[in-house]
């Protein structure tokens, strides 16, 4: 019996530490982001990296292509720990998107996978899967706030 007591209390400080993920899991700033893409369909390796930037913040913590954004519109999303997931409408150039994405946050990186169907013109449906890294570069860069004057107006 003091046998077993002992090791409960050795093994009792582990149950109620602290996490060490506790603590925000999005590490707010200017993050470096490479997806690839596999469509069903198309031979493997046609598809090259595309790399970016984009400021993730608490607000907006979507890692998405600010070129292809324009066209998409977001459905839902939820940050839970250190999981994000969220889904998209995307409307392409000769049909649609739909999908859904997650990613883990670990600390100054994340990885994830976006799964979705694209909808050409004609009745074809296509699977979709676009796998998602990143790495923190460094602090998002201020907006401007309007036009500055080196000097005071003259009287």
């Amino acid at each position: 019996m003091n046998r077993k007591f002992f090791i409960v209390m050795a093994l009792f400080p582990f149950f109620f530490a602290p996490s060490a993920t506790a603590g925000p899991a999005l590490s707010e700033g200017l993050w470096e982001i490479t997806t690839t893409m596999e469509i069903q369909g198309l031979a493997p390796g046609l598809s090259r990296p595309n790399v970016y930037q984009r400021c993730l913040t608490g607000k907006d913590p979507i890692p998405r292509e600010p070129e292809r954004d324009r066209q998409c519109r977001l459905l839902r999303s939820s940050l839970e720990g250190d999981a994000l997931m969220w889904s998209v409408q995307c409307g392409l150039d000769r049909g649609s998107m739909i999908g859904k994405g997650r990613v883990l946050f670990h600390g100054e990186t994340l990885t994830g996978v976006m799964r979705g169907k694209i909808q050409g013109e004609g009745k074809k449906t296509l699977s979709m899967t676009q796998r998602i890294e990143g790495r923190r570069i460094g602090n998002c860069p201020k907006p401007m706030e309007g036009p500055r004057r080196s000097a005071p107006p003259p009287p």
